[in-house]
Parts: structure tokens; sequence; C-alpha cells
């Protein structure tokens, strides 16, 4: 494995950018944000894809006539929980 260049003096650098990810995880949940939640079942551990549903039987559906700020994504394994994503959905 090659070395990496990175210096461990550059602490208030990574407190500065983690903070930006603490901010909107904040946003979320205390300023009435709305939010998606889609669950996906252990396929993707095999696949290594996820999907965002678009339409069903010809009709605009799920992303596409969401009104929330927010999609969040969790992975399922075993029926547990086990990681997920969080995506403004304007991004996608």
């Amino acid at each position: 494995m090659p070395k990496t260049d990175y210096r461990k003096d550059n602490f208030d650098i990574d407190l500065e950018f983690g903070s930006l990810g603490e901010d909107m995880v904040l946003k979320i949940f205390e300023e009435g944000s709305k939010i998606e939640v889609k669950t996906e079942r252990g396929i993707w551990k095999h696949t290594g894809n996820i999907a965002i549903e678009i339409e069903c039987n010809g009709k605009p559906s799920c992303l596409s006539i969401t009104d929330a700020d927010y999609w969040i994504h969790l992975l399922a394994d075993d029926g547990k929980i086990v990681g997920g994503y969080i995506i403004p959905v304007e991004y996608l």
C-alpha cells in the first residue's frame, strides 16, 4: 500500500471540514427539512448497486414526485440497517 502525504498538523482544517457534515445533519433534523426514506434490501450487497425508483407502472413515482428536501437511502442486511446515504434531492 502506498504511503499517503498526510500531515498530522491539519486538525483545524479537518475540524472545519467535518463541521460541514454536522451542520447538514442538524439542518435536516432541527430545521424541519422534508425527508424521504427508502430502505434497500440485502441484494445491494451482492450487486454493489442501489435503485431509486422514478416510475412505476408507467407513472412517475418516488423520486420523480417527492417534495422532500433530502433523500435518505438506507442499506439493510439480514433485516438490520447497516448504513446508508443522505443526499439532497436537488442532486438526484
